[in-house]
Parts: structure tokens; C-alpha cells; sequence
């Protein structure tokens, strides 16, 4: 507004000295362009994407894989199913009544041992002694992934569960029950299915530079729940089961068990209809206020935002659409490092008159499309606002 508040000072100083009249009207056109600096930062938003649509009530960690043979973006999601404390193991030294066959006490649940005083040990005698349980599901939703994707579904997912501890984990079982409302449970982790009970070891990472999850527990399936937006419940049994072995070091100690899922989630998406919709809640709000700003102007006939993306607009192939319930699509091209958005006299109209509350979508038309997010910074580099002016002045 400052340059066309300067073209009309200009005019009318030409007015005065070339002609020695004032004109009652004057007509203003043209087409500033008014190019800034922007800072949005595309590096961590599909980590946060991810920490805001995943729901657990336990402890849930995102972190980004660095190695840098991987082509596209990688994050490893950790969620701590459970973190048992303060087992502890004793022996009942009375059951025993001077023989081999007693009963040695964890967690309050007796459990008949033979011991073996050669070996230093006890071997479970009974076919199974539960020493702990769910009381309600382990429960994580990612029913918040709707908020960001529909129509898209994770390639290239792996899970895995870990158990570990202190020395009891070894000895000890852990059976994982998936629920299904209205269904009966499946069995998701059973006794020996987890060779190695060690941690994943990303509980104190913020990067890790792995090409695959970490070694030790068992892999799971449940690439269907994160691509329905489904929710995961888990129940758990931690039991000693016939002929476990229990050290004599065991004893008079208090133990951990822990157990936790890690998710490995490439950026890499396929579309499985037409018209799938990748979304942007919260990312764009700074060009909703340019909008907003510049249709309350009156005199742009149109308008035209170019964002610059740099290194690689990852979303090129797609349609850029920004929504407005009331009003409906306004759709825009994009290509290999641009966002554009094209704007008539009758939109800009709408937006400086009504409510105006868009959603940024990338749709992409056809099925099977791939979206893949590249490693390495994507940023928004400069925002350039082009604006067909005309302006009659009165005087």
C-alpha cells in the first residue's frame, strides 16, 4: 500500500506542474511485487506430525534416523508398554523342610522349585506361576494420523516388541495379548518368541544411525492398525514357566521387567484411492493472515503467492488446494520447488467478507501415487506476493 500511496503523490505532482489542474478522478494500476524472507522449517514437521497424532498412555518417544545411506526420512517411535519395579525374589526356607523341593516366593506368588545345589539353582516344577498381569489394555491410538493423512497408507513399517531387565527378564515370560473389542484376544507375543531380552537402546537417544530396528526382541505385525488409524491394546502375563531356571544370585534382590514397542516409519506413502489428501493443520496460519491482510485492501482485481521451497518441494506432483467449508476448493499447481497460490477479485472478495478458515491440502488424483519425504532440511525459503492493482482516487 505504501507504493500505490506513492504512484498517486507522483500523479498528482505531474498534475500540477504539466497541466495546472487537479482532475476529479484518477486511475491507479499496476502490479507491485513484494518479495520476503520466510523461516518455516518442513525438518521437523513429520516428527511432529507423528508426536501429535500417536496416543499412548505410557511414554512415547519419536527420534529421527541419521544414517546417511537412507534415501528418504526415517523416525523410530518408542512407547514403553510397562516398566515393572521391585520384584523380589526370595526363598521359603521352610517349605523346603530339608529337602530339594520348596517353594521360592516373587512378587508374593509362591512358586514350587526343585533346588540344585550342585548348580547353584532352582527349576520351576509347576507348568506355569503368572506373577504379574494387566489390570486394564496398554492402549495406543493412531486414530490422530486422520488429522494429517487420508487416503495414504505407511510403506516399508516394521515393529518390534523388547523385553528386559535386570537378570530375572531372562528367566521370566511374558505373553502379549492384542484386544479386539468384541472379538477374543490374540495372542501377539508368546513364551520364546523373544530369543534376545535385551533394550532397544533408544531410550536415552535423540538420533539414531541404524538401517533397520535395533537387534534383540520380536517382530510384530501392526502396519493395519497405524494405516486404519486403529487403536493398539495390549494385555500382558509375566509368568515363570516349567523348568525356568532361578540362579541362587536372584535371590534377596529386587528386579525390573520392561517392555517396549518400536515402530520403524519410513516418510514413504502410496495412495490408495483417488484424491488422497495430505494435510497441513497449523503449518501455513502465517499465509491465512496474508490473505486475510491483503483481500481487505480493495483495490488487488488478483492475486498471486509463489512459496519457494528449497531444497525440493517433496509434495510436487500433487494439487495444492486450500479449503474453506462454506466457500470450497481453490486449487493450484505445484512443481519441483514451489507452493503457488492464484487468487481472483471474486476470492479475495470472499475472504475479506466472510470467516474465513481454510485447510492446506496437497491432493493427489490418481491411485497409487507416491509421496516420499527426502532426507536432509526442507524449508520455506522466501514467500513472493504478486498483486494486480486497480485503484480510482477521487478527489
Amino acid at each position: 500500500m505504501k507504493k500505490t500511496g506513492a504512484f498517486l503523490s507522483v500523479t498528482l505532482i505531474l498534475f500540477l506542474v504539466y497541466a495546472c489542474t487537479i482532475p476529479s478522478e484518477v486511475e491507479i494500476t499496476g502490479s507491485p511485487t513484494l518479495k520476503f524472507a520466510a523461516n518455516l522449517d518442513f525438518t521437523d514437521y513429520f516428527s511432529d506430525m507423528l508426536d501429535n497424532s500417536v496416543d499412548s498412555n505410557s511414554e512415547t518417544k519419536t527420534i529421527p534416523c541419521s544414517n546417511p545411506s537412507l534415501e528418504y526420512r526415517v523416525f523410530l517411535s518408542r512407547m514403553e508398554i510397562f516398566r515393572k519395579e521391585n520384584y523380589r525374589c526370595e526363598v521359603d526356607e521352610a517349605s523346603f523342610g530339608g529337602g530339594s523341593h520348596g517353594n521360592i516366593i516373587i512378587n508374593g506368588v509362591e512358586i514350587p522349585v526343585d533346588c540344585i545345589e550342585s548348580d547353584r539353582k532352582y527349576i520351576v516344577t509347576d507348568e506355569k506361576k503368572v506373577i504379574a498381569s494387566s489390570t486394564e489394555p496398554y492402549t495406543t491410538s493412531f486414530k490422530g494420523l486422520e488429522d494429517y493423512l487420508e487416503g495414504f497408507e505407511f510403506t516399508g513399517v516394521q515393529a518390534k516388541i523388547y523385553i528386559s531387565g535386570t537378570a530375572l527378564a531372562e528367566a521370566v515370560s511374558i505373553d502379549l495379548h492384542r484386544v479386539i473389542p468384541g472379538q477374543p484376544d490374540e495372542l501377539l507375543v508368546k513364551e520364546g518368541d523373544i530369543k534376545q531380552k535385551i533394550p532397544s537402546g533408544l531410550e536415552s537417544l535423540d538420533e539414531y544411525n541404524g538401517t533397520e530396528l535395533p537387534p534383540g526382541g520380536a517382530e510384530i505385525d501392526i502396519i493395519d492398525i497405524i494405516n486404519t488409524g486403529g487403536d493398539l491394546l495390549l494385555n500382558y502375563e509375566i509368568y515363570l514357566p516349567k523348568d525356568a531356571q532361578i540362579a541362587y544370585e536372584l535371590l534377596d534382590e529386587s528386579h525390573t521387567i520392561v517392555a517396549e514397542i518400536v515402530i520403524w516409519l519410513p516418510m514413504t506413502f502410496k495412495s490408495v484411492y483417488e484424491n488422497a489428501h495430505f494435510k497441513f493443520p497449523g503449518f501455513f496460519d502465517g499465509i491465512t493472515d496474508i490473505l486475510k491482510s491483503m483481500s481487505g485492501a480493495g483495490c488487488i482485481d488478483d492475486m498471486n503467492i509463489k512459496i519457494t521451497i528449497d531444497p525440493l518441494n517433496p509434495f510436487g506432483h500433487g494439487v495444492f488446494t486450500i479449503s474453506d467449508k462454506d466457500y470450497g476448493n481453490i486449487n493450484s499447481l505445484l512443481d519441483h520447488n514451489y507452493f503457488y497460490i492464484n487468487l481472483t477479485k471474486e476470492e479475495l472478495e470472499y475472504i475479506n467478507n466472510n470467516s474465513f478458515d481454510p485447510q492446506y491440502t496437497v491432493i493427489y488424483p490418481e491411485k497409487d501415487s507416491l509421496l516420499e519425504i527426502p532426507k536432509g532440511e526442507i524449508m520455506v525459503t522466501t514467500v513472493t506476493l504478486n498483486a494486480k492493482l486497480k485503484y480510482n482516487a477521487k478527489f
